[in-house]
């Protein structure tokens, strides 16, 4: 998830952040992490981009033994989450659990997933892990919600721009609300224009029209809805922050 305070945080500030929270540096730095990922492929791509610079940006990683060993099952082939959590699809439980059983194999520290809405089948996702800690991005993003809102005041209201089966599932609206924080969605309307754009992406546009699309659902958040945060809660919107932040100037 990422965190926008209407200034930048970004997809993997949050997340790989909280890939460092560890008792101490050298800790930090040898510790191996898998990744549930191909949902879809190019968003764990640019995770593991985030990763990258994050480490050489909080770490000053110069070398490749600086940098952090990660185990990545890519699996494209997963059933469509949105479909399985409003029941007109298959359950993508059971291969989530299969790729988590995988990674804990592969005798990682700790396990992430680079899709959102898949944290529904969360359940499933631990039970494959095992004794494996699994890391949620729904409250690694939360935590830092919460102190981007210490630390900068304004209101406590948060938008969510996530998939149709992200929000019905409630991921990052009870997440938020145990913080006292109030979780703000967009309208029937934009949720389902935010929806089309979401399965734009994955199919390769990126386009000016998707752009202006997304920045209609940014500013209902914020200049409609007053939101001080706003959580792209889908991994493939940040492919497309750069150039909505430089359609939409006031949001920086």
């Amino acid at each position: 998830g990422v965190t926008w305070p209407l200034s930048k945080v970004g997809f993997s500030t949050s997340m790989s952040r909280g890939i460092f929270q560890a008792n101490s540096q050298q800790a930090k730095m040898e510790r191996s992490c898998g990744i549930l990922g191909g949902l879809g492929p190019e968003a764990t791509i640019n995770f593991l981009q985030c990763i990258l610079s994050k480490t050489a940006e909080m770490y000053g990683a110069k070398e490749d033994q600086e940098h952090i060993h990660t185990v990545v099952e890519l699996n494209p082939k997963v059933p469509n989450r949105n479909h399985a959590i409003f029941g007109t699809g298959e359950d993508c439980g059971p291969v989530l659990e299969k790729m988590s059983r995988n990674l804990a194999r592969s005798e990682v520290d700790f396990v992430v997933c680079a899709c959102n809405t898949a944290h529904a089948f969360q359940q499933d996702i631990v039970k494959g892990c095992g004794d494996v800690p699994f890391l949620s991005m729904i409250e690694v993003t939360s935590n830092q919600v919460q102190k981007n809102i210490d630390a900068m005041g304004g209101a406590r209201k948060c938008g969510i721009l996530g998939g149709g089966g992200c929000i019905e599932a409630g991921l990052f609206q009870k997440s938020l609300s145990a913080r006292s924080i109030e979780p703000v969605v967009p309208c029937k309307k934009n949720q389902d224009l935010l929806q089309s754009i979401i399965y734009r992406i994955k199919s390769g546009d990126k386009g000016q029209q998707v752009v202006d699309d997304f920045v209609l659902l940014l500013k209902e958040l914020k200049e409609e809805k007053e939101c001080s945060q706003i959580i792209l809660g889908c991994t493939e919107l940040p492919l497309i922050m750069n150039d909505c932040l430089a359609s939409y100037k006031e949001l920086q």
